[in-house]
């Protein structure tokens, strides 16, 4: 049997999505910078598949977050993230 490690897939697909809207990004132009295909990224944004631990990180660094954050490892440190992300929702409300 497989063991339940906590991880919300939909909370990281979700924080994707809402990301690369606000900063106005298509799928593509992440895609792109992932070397893969946008069909591929856009199977991360609906929870089908998840992306490398190298594509996680490639990502964060596109969005202006940390691994941890897209991840949903929460730390002291990610108040500040989570603030931010709070601002976006707020500013964006029907994501």
């Amino acid at each position: 049997m497989e063991r339940d490690s906590g991880f919300d897939k939909q909370a990281f697909s979700r924080k994707l999505r809402n990301l690369r809207q606000y900063y106005g990004l298509s799928q593509k132009d992440i895609a792109n910078c992932l070397h893969v295909d946008r069909s591929t990224y856009a199977s991360y944004e609906i929870g089908r598949s998840m992306p490398s631990l190298e594509s996680v990180k490639t990502v964060a660094e596109l969005l202006h977050v940390s691994s941890d954050f897209l991840l949903g490892i929460h730390s002291e440190q990610d108040e500040a993230v989570q603030e931010k992300m709070n601002r976006i929702l707020r500013r964006f409300p029907n994501l």
